[in-house]
């Protein structure tokens, strides 16, 4: 299965390596949908209706706040490339 199909755009494989490193990271994020919010219910009183809430909208959230953070690293990658000194223009 090629990665570029010929016009251009990324084939199935792409995008099946490029999603791969996103597994580990989705079985610690599984639990704590899991056992937080009863733990948070039992404990601390709170609803599950307000700590499902709270978990939704921080999933929404993310959700529009990764693609413009990557657009600003990319961003700033750039122009550290083309600067003289890139740890005055980024702060590396």
């Amino acid at each position: 299965m090629p990665f570029k199909q010929p016009s251009g755009r990324l084939g199935l494989g792409a995008y099946i390596a490029y999603s791969i490193p996103a597994l580990p990271m989705a079985a610690f994020a599984v639990p704590i949908y899991i056992y937080i919010p009863p733990f948070y219910a039992q404990e601390l009183g709170i609803s599950l209706a307000a700590i499902g809430t709270v978990l939704t909208l921080a999933r929404i959230i993310d959700a529009f706040a990764q693609p413009v953070i990557g657009r600003w690293v990319t961003l700033c990658a750039a122009s550290c490339e083309n600067a003289a000194a890139p740890e005055t223009r980024c702060g590396s």
